[in-house]
């Protein structure tokens, strides 16, 4: 943490003001609405039917959506509520990008500490309900509800489906419940399966028992990883834990991280080996940054599990990868080696966090990233945008049709399109 003083900062003022207040489990109260509505077993059990497979991580398929022509998931991620200033402060700016190294840096974030606050004090940076929140410990920066709202009004769907960092920190039950709430009508009225991202904080005991609270049990306890199919073999959806691939921080000890890692790998390949017309992955870690999270995967045993990772995806014909992790949205197509198809890669980490400005040169810096033996950057399919948005991923029933991805930018409550393409391999047409 010493190496990054705007952290190092906050950690010492929280420290003092409030300890670890907060930080407990979440406990819906017993027969209530919320509770009801909330109920992960109860919503399992609505929307899903067991398929005859005996994979313990498989949750079931889908139950039929009547007469619809199309399946229409509904993609999103990152809609933690935030400190808005963390990302949009210009000190922090200049605080995180500075030149500065080791103690030098350290002594610059404390120099600047001051005028972060002050920043984060004046309405018109910023304002000052974020600085309220270091002693609250409930964010509100962002625009979570705004996207919520958007995709309710955006028209019906099938599935809904989140790359991560649902809460600020996953070991407060107050955040818990908060998420709760505001997810209430969308989960009642749609399935909803989420990958674990890192604020959910998988790795301390009260984050987990949290998530199982709130978004449901893993099949097989911690493991948080597990698969959801769509009839007839349309498309399955594998969610990964990908807390434990990066091991970001060491949050595990490396052992735990590599065991857990292989098994999860093993059963990634396992899943991704039956047919269907279309196969994803969700994870929360994106394996191909967008010019802001961009060391996760630098040590030595992460590279590795990512480039088996992608090994997996070029092998078994995986469609798309999702992923959240940069607050934006970015698409790119990984084109295998001998041109006959490949991986579209899509970051969507708009949906309501405080969002991420990247540099053009951090962007550019983006196609310089060595990827697996058989996998390149495709540069005519790579879009970035800072903005928050969803994405709707239109499935269609009949064979002949290809599946379409439309970006759908989100200002205020109001949404329109900002991307859309084709799922399969760029320069061909069936």
């Amino acid at each position: 943490m010493r190496d990054h003083p705007l952290r190092f900062a906050c950690a010492i003022v929280l420290a003092l003001s409030c300890g670890c207040a907060g930080i407990g489990p979440y406990r819906p109260a017993p027969g209530t609405e919320a509770d009801r509505s909330a109920n992960p077993d109860s919503v399992r059990r609505a929307w899903l039917k067991r398929g005859a497979g005996a994979d313990p991580h498989n949750l079931g398929i889908l139950k039929s959506a009547g007469d619809t022509d199309s399946f229409v998931v509904m993609v999103y991620g990152d809609h933690r509520r935030g400190l808005r200033m963390q990302t949009r402060s210009r000190v922090y700016r200049l605080m995180r990008y500075h030149g500065y190294t080791g103690v030098k840096r350290v002594a610059m974030g404390i120099l600047l500490a001051p005028f972060y606050v002050l920043e984060a004090i004046v309405p018109t940076l910023d304002g000052p309900r974020d600085l309220v929140t270091w002693f609250t410990h409930r964010p509100r920066g962002g625009n979570e509800d705004g996207v919520l709202e958007a995709m309710r009004v955006d028209g019906p769907s099938q599935l809904v489906v989140s790359t991560g960092d649902l809460v600020q920190d996953g070991r407060r039950g107050k955040h818990w419940a908060d998420y709760v709430k505001s997810h209430r009508e969308l989960r009642s009225r749609v399935p909803y399966f989420a990958a674990p991202g890192n604020h959910e904080r998988m790795e301390t005991e009260v984050g987990r028992d949290n998530w199982n609270t709130a978004v449901g049990a893993p099949p097989q306890p911690d493991r948080y990883w597990q698969s959801v199919d769509l009839p007839d073999s349309l498309a399955r959806f594998v969610f990964v834990d990908a807390n434990i691939l990066t091991n970001v921080e060491g949050i595990y000890p490396d052992s735990v991280a590599e065991a857990l890692s292989q098994e999860q790998l093993a059963w990634v390949d396992r899943a991704l080996r039956p047919a269907f017309r279309y196969r994803f992955i969700v994870m929360h870690h994106t394996p191909v940054p967008a010019g802001h999270h961009t060391t996760d995967w630098d040590p030595p045993a992460a590279a590795r599990r990512r480039d088996r990772l992608l090994e997996l995806c070029r092998d078994r014909g995986v469609t798309a990868i999702f992923t959240g992790h940069e607050h934006l949205y970015q698409r790119v197509f990984l084109r295998k080696g001998n041109g006959r198809g490949g991986v579209w890669h899509i970051t969507t980490g708009g949906g309501g966090s405080p969002l991420h400005g990247v540099s053009k040169q951090r962007r550019d810096a983006v196609l310089s990233i060595p990827l697996i033996e058989g996998l390149s950057f495709d540069p005519g399919t790579i879009f970035w945008k800072s903005t928050y948005h969803y994405i709707r991923l239109v499935l269609p029933r009949a064979a002949g049709r290809s599946a379409t991805i439309a970006a759908m930018e989100v200002d205020g409550s109001r949404s329109t399109q900002m991307d859309r393409f084709v799922l399969e391999t760029p320069g061909t047409s069936r």
